[in-house]
């Protein structure tokens, strides 16, 4: 019986799996972040796609405003994307962080991690958030699209848009 339960912790440790949520097959098609208050846009949202064409995008939404810088990103930018959903083990997010009050207003927060294959990764919250090391790997993905945004010159610089004005 020793050897049974030792190999079965074995089989978990060497796994790509938590829980029975396997890690999708690399890297994502796309990415979406939202943290929500008591307005009507964002107050930080972020979303990399790769369009029908297979260029990619990246729109960021930050501060007060409702203003959303358009940039072409990196080509590997999901490769790095993907490489920190593994660091973190991002698959062992839960679907939904309910609080333990009945709270009637405050932040609500949403991810949104899509790949080829039909395997997704999804995970939002209302005044409740995941673990650390979780919250981590959401904020150092966060922390690239910045990066990328904020050092976008000349022609990797689509556009600007209004928020509410963007076409879904």
């Amino acid at each position: 019986m020793k050897t049974f339960l030792a190999l079965s912790f074995l089989s978990l440790l060497s796994c790509s799996c938590i829980g029975g949520v396997r890690l999708p097959a690399g890297p994502p098609a796309s990415y979406e972040y939202s943290l929500s208050g008591m307005r009507a846009a964002p107050m930080e949202w972020y979303r990399a796609e790769t369009l029908k064409d297979g260029s990619l995008r990246l729109l960021v939404l930050r501060g007060g405003d409702d203003d959303v810088l358009i940039v072409r990103p990196p080509e590997d930018l999901f490769q790095q994307i993907d490489s920190l959903v593994r660091q973190y083990r991002l698959n062992r997010l839960k679907s939904h962080y309910q609080p333990h009050a009945d709270i009637k207003d405050g932040n609500s927060w949403s991810v949104h991690i899509r790949y080829p294959e039909g395997d997704n990764i999804h995970s939002d919250g209302y005044h409740r958030r995941p673990r650390k090391e979780l919250q981590d790997g959401i904020a150092a993905i966060n922390a690239l699209l910045r990066q990328v945004a904020e050092a976008a010159t000349g022609e990797d610089i689509l556009g600007h848009a209004n928020y509410r004005d963007l076409d879904w």
